[in-house]
């Protein structure tokens, strides 16, 4: 069986310096694609690792983590700035708003 990989045009990322390409996991978590609508979000659900410097274990909201952007570059942003006041994961600026997380 063959599979279709599905992919996204650069040219269709609006915002690239404030869109994340790549993140940071848990180590025990087996994901490798981000995937904002399983299981409540990979974003949110505790798949994606938001603290993993400068906070105080698993399952701390201090600190924050690395992030490579659309546009090449690499930054490490405190938690939520990704999913907060907008969800820097999606694309699209409908999606980015509606996705975003309240604190």
């Amino acid at each position: 069986m063959i599979s279709q990989a599905v992919s996204l045009k650069e040219e269709n990322v609006r915002y690239p310096s404030e869109t994340v390409a790549l993140g940071e996991k848990r180590s025990d978590a087996g994901d490798f694609y981000m995937d904002i609508y399983e299981n409540g979000g990979n974003d949110f659900s505790g798949v994606a690792g938001q603290c993993r410097h400068d906070g105080s274990g698993p399952g701390s909201q201090a600190g924050g983590s690395n992030y490579a952007l659309a546009d090449g570059s690499a930054r490490f942003m405190k938690f939520p700035r990704v999913l907060s006041p907008l969800n820097l994961w999606c694309v699209g600026d409908a999606d980015r708003a509606a996705n975003a997380v309240s604190f």
